[in-house]
């Protein structure tokens, strides 16, 4: 790995102080790891695969090319940065390759399903009350009003959250 280092370090014409600095590293430890004195650590390799962009098991092993695609290093970045698991990559991955209509057309339909929903929540709680209000005591009142605002607050906090920005 520190020929590699070396080379990166040199393609990207940096001194070792100005590569260092960038790393948050002294000129001393670039040096030492080029030699092969100190192995880096695995927070210092990720450092500079993230901030040059340069794929780590080339890195690593020399396997592969140099750099990575930008797109893929960005996504890998936010999917480690938000923990996603491979279906919730898998989901974004198949959201960021639809057009801006198709994601707004999406969003649209899901507002609708959640309206659908929120509605008929409404209705099964209304429909609940087996009783007429004068009949019901203190603890069923607060359980319905409770239900009530709930489904608003839902209802609210989905049409607050579903802004487009770009989506």
């Amino acid at each position: 790995m520190n020929t590699r280092l070396k080379l990166l370090r040199k393609y990207l014409k940096k001194t070792q102080k100005e590569f260092g600095d960038i790393c948050g590293k002294s000129r001393d430890a670039i040096t030492s790891y080029e030699i092969g004195r100190v192995i880096p650590d695995d927070a210092f390799i990720k450092l500079v695969c993230i901030k040059f962009n340069v794929n780590e098991k080339w890195l690593r092993t020399g396997e592969g090319d140099m750099f990575t695609d930008n797109k893929d290093s960005i996504f890998k970045a936010f999917a480690e940065k938000y923990h996603l698991s491979d279906t919730e990559q898998e989901l974004a991955k198949y959201c960021l390759s639809l057009s801006s209509e198709q994601r707004k057309e999406i969003l649209n339909h899901v507002r609708q399903i959640s309206k659908i929903l929120s509605s008929n929540n409404n209705i099964e709680i209304i429909s609940q009350r087996t009783k007429p209000d004068h009949k019901l005591t203190p603890a069923e009142k607060r359980r319905i009003v409770n239900g009530e605002i709930d489904q608003e607050e839902k209802a609210t906090t989905s049409s607050a959250s579903t802004g487009t920005n770009g989506m």
